[in-house]
């Protein structure tokens, strides 16, 4: 199940890596921005491409040191991290209310679908850390 666990943790995270790139990229190249969070003058949707490779990352890390390493709490952790952020980025676009809607996937904000991302993402994670202690 761990390695089931891992492998669908990899998908997501290239999934997202995926979403979140091509917000970043549409957030640079129309300019985009009236509701987007802009932190150091990158687009939040890019500190999320970073979540998502560093997620990727460790989860190659994890295949190689056969699930024998401590890097899976590191997932879990990068994963809440994403929680977190994407929870406080999805209260303030609803708190926007509907001028916020002219990005949106099926009526959905970006940043609620990463929410949803990043608690998959966490739950799976968090089934990885309590098979090794």
């Amino acid at each position: 199940m761990t390695n089931k666990n891992l492998a669908t943790i990899i998908i997501l995270s290239i999934i997202g890596i995926l979403f979140s790139g091509y917000l970043t990229y549409y957030t640079f190249t129309t300019g985009f921005g009236a509701c987007e969070l802009f932190f150091f003058g990158m687009p939040s949707c890019f500190y999320g491409l970073i979540v998502y490779v560093l997620i990727f990352i460790f989860s190659m890390l994890l295949i190689r040191a056969g699930l024998k390493n401590k890097k899976s709490i590191l997932l879990a952790a990068l994963s809440l991290f994403g929680v977190a952020f994407a929870a406080t980025l999805t209260a303030y676009i609803i708190s926007k209310g509907p001028t916020c809607a002219s990005l949106s996937f099926f009526g959905v904000p970006p940043c609620l679908l990463g929410l949803v991302m990043f608690a998959i993402l966490f739950v799976l994670a968090i089934s990885l850390t309590k098979k090794k202690l």
